[in-house]
């Protein structure tokens, strides 16, 4: 049985945090300008983050609501991203159409705390990549992730050394999500719940990436395939599968180890 070296969810919060502060200027989302796009420096107040800042979209006390146009097919920020907020939501939006990749890539990482919801509009992968050994993609806010009811967004590992992990809330993905072949990559829930269909457990041979859950639920609702996937690590938590599971490899790699409660409805 393989054993994975995970730290613990306060330290990955710690460690992200770490990496904002590296990113010594923040510099807030005003929707001041004519127009809702990133690009548009009056919408920060006069210059859009760079590399060294942080991105931050606080929605206040009040639950305000801003619609974001990224308005390219692969949007990577260059600045690290922070959502907060008591309420209100954060609309990032890819407005391009008739284009088959949409990709929001956070390689610069990524927090979401308060209570703020977020929508991702017409996008179909999310990238959490990795910067400076920092997990990229922390959802910590008592708000959704949510997404277009006909938008396929799934979420693909593009690095190695990334974690994607759900703290609270709900996060809701309807397309493929898979590990792309990368190492030591996780799909890290502490608690809140993952909706997915199509969940895909694809690590490529890699025998350090997998599904880590101390807590929570992931609710699969459509066609789980499980490939060459290492552990899936059930220490607390539901995870339960309302759709059909197929095994694709003749050898099957990975255990389900620690388990919490694994449900098969159908299929």
């Amino acid at each position: 049985m393989k054993t994975h070296t995970m730290k613990s969810a306060g330290l990955l919060l710690t460690s992200l945090l770490t990496t904002s502060s590296l990113h010594a200027v923040s510099i807030a989302w005003t929707g001041g300008g004519a127009d809702n796009a990133w690009t548009n420096g009056d919408n920060w107040g006069g210059t859009t983050p760079g590399s060294t800042d942080t991105a931050l979209f606080d929605t206040g006390a009040g639950g305000s609501s801003f619609n974001v146009d990224l308005g390219l097919t692969n949007f990577t920020p260059e600045s690290f991203l922070h959502i907060t907020g008591t309420g209100g939501l954060v609309d990032f939006d890819m407005t391009l159409s008739g284009v088959n990749e949409r990709k929001f890539t956070l390689n610069n990482g990524f927090l979401a705390t308060g209570s703020v919801s977020m929508k991702l509009s017409n996008f179909t992968r999310l990238y959490p990549g990795t910067t400076n050994g920092a997990t990229s993609f922390i959802w910590n806010s008592s708000g959704p992730l949510t997404t277009n009811e006909n938008d396929a967004l799934g979420v693909l590992f593009n690095s190695n050394d990334s974690t994607f992990q759900i703290q609270q809330g709900l996060v809701k993905v309807n397309g493929q999500t898979m590990f792309g072949g990368r190492a030591n990559t996780f799909i890290d829930i502490q608690g809140g719940s993952l909706s997915s269909t199509n969940l895909f457990l694809n690590n490529g041979g890699n025998d350090d990436s997998g599904i880590n859950m101390n807590g929570g639920n992931i609710n699969e609702s459509g066609a789980m395939i499980w490939k060459s996937v290492s552990d899936i690590n059930l220490s607390s938590g539901v995870f339960t599968v309302d759709g059909s599971l197929t095994f694709e490899d003749s050898v099957v790699k990975g255990n389900i180890i620690n388990p919490g409660e694994l449900n098969f409805t159908s299929g």
